[in-house]
């Protein structure tokens, strides 16, 4: 992609002040970057097949913040710098990822990019980063404070009763048992179960 292609498009989901730095990694490394709409039980991955020899990929939900959005990506971009130095042989969310994660990061919190109320959260959280961002339930609610205003029907997960019927990314599920972090829900066209964030906005039904 050349850049002013690749200007164009990801200034639509991160803070500008980023995106030139963006551009130096995927100029220099061999990935792709997919945005994906909104998914209940992740909001990023990093994907690679060995046997196949694809070229790896990273995939960010487009319906995030801007600041999520970016924080995200870096998580995903540290996953590909573990891959492409170490391969195989370190852990999804180990030390070597940790030490990618913070490395990736750190240039982005240094250049004042991220609002200071989000940037002394989030300092907080890299001295010893979780496999999901969105696991620090404090960041959580900082993050969500930069969301886009949304209809009053909408509410944390964690705020409703067991068993209550709520809407999330145009799907219909009843509200679970608490795993941790998050809840164990089942869709109910589908009847499937899905773990879903206990801070993930959803409509009251």
């Amino acid at each position: 992609m050349e850049e002013a292609n690749f200007v164009s498009v990801i200034s639509r989901y991160v803070p500008v002040e980023s995106v030139s730095r963006l551009w130096y990694f995927f100029e220099n490394n061999v990935v792709n970057l997919k945005v994906t709409q909104d998914r209940t039980t992740k909001y990023g991955d990093f994907r690679y097949s060995v046997r196949n020899n694809d070229v790896p990929q990273i995939t960010v939900n487009g319906g995030l913040n801007q600041y999520s959005f970016l924080i995200t990506l870096l998580h995903e971009i540290a996953h590909y710098n573990v891959h492409k130095y170490y391969e195989r042989v370190s852990k999804p969310h180990g030390l070597e990822w940790k030490k990618a994660f913070q490395e990736t990061l750190a240039p982005y919190i240094n250049s004042g990019i991220f609002p200071r109320p989000l940037e002394y959260v989030l300092r907080i959280h890299m001295q010893n980063p979780r496999a999901s961002t969105h696991g620090d339930q404090h960041l959580v609610k900082v993050l969500n404070t930069y969301d886009a205003p949304n209809n009053n029907n909408l509410i944390y997960l964690e705020s409703l009763q067991a068993g209550q019927k709520f809407a999330l990314n145009g799907r219909v599920f009843y509200k679970g048992i608490k795993r941790r972090t998050r809840y164990m829900c089942i869709e109910i066209n589908t009847n499937k179960k899905y773990t879903i964030n206990a801070l993930a906005n959803v409509e009251i039904l």
